[in-house]
């Protein structure tokens, strides 16, 4: 199950947009809800993108799925694990095992591994590090 936590949510809207990529099945929160889009779009002359996003079936909706049509600047990107893996490493099994394994281990003992709750949230701090030279302080992304 993906990390819906405050603090990830927070990670996630503190993280540079350019790390997401707007397309079909890509998963988003939305008023702190985990969501998914079924379909994006460019609407106007700005070039503004519309998404429409889908939550899960509740009781209260007699598990029927909810849809909303929402601005990409109204959501907050998800990024999953294994979209964080792609950023930071090939893509091919022994890209994993070789390069993989190296660099994290190596990531784990420079960082304070056990201030992290889930995966998504470790990873996501590795990918800012490799990227952007960053690091997570519980607030924001620190230089």
């Amino acid at each position: 199950m993906m990390d819906t936590s405050k603090e990830y949510i927070l990670m996630c809207k503190k993280a540079p947009r350019e790390l997401w990529l707007e397309r079909f099945g890509a998963t988003v929160f939305y008023n702190d809800k985990l969501m998914y889009v079924v379909r994006y779009e460019i609407w106007d002359v700005i070039g503004e993108t519309k998404l429409m996003i889908v939550e899960d079936g509740t009781k209260e909706s007699n598990f029927l799925p909810t849809f909303h049509e929402v601005k990409t600047k109204d959501i907050i990107p998800a990024y999953r694990q294994d979209q964080l893996q792609e950023m930071v490493m090939p893509s091919t099994d022994w890209g994993w095992r070789s390069y993989g394994k190296t660099v994290m281990s190596e990531f784990l003992w420079q960082a304070d591994f056990f201030k992290f709750d889930y995966m998504e949230q470790l990873w996501l701090a590795f990918v800012m590090k490799k990227k952007f030279n960053k690091t997570w302080d519980g607030k924001d992304w620190c230089l």
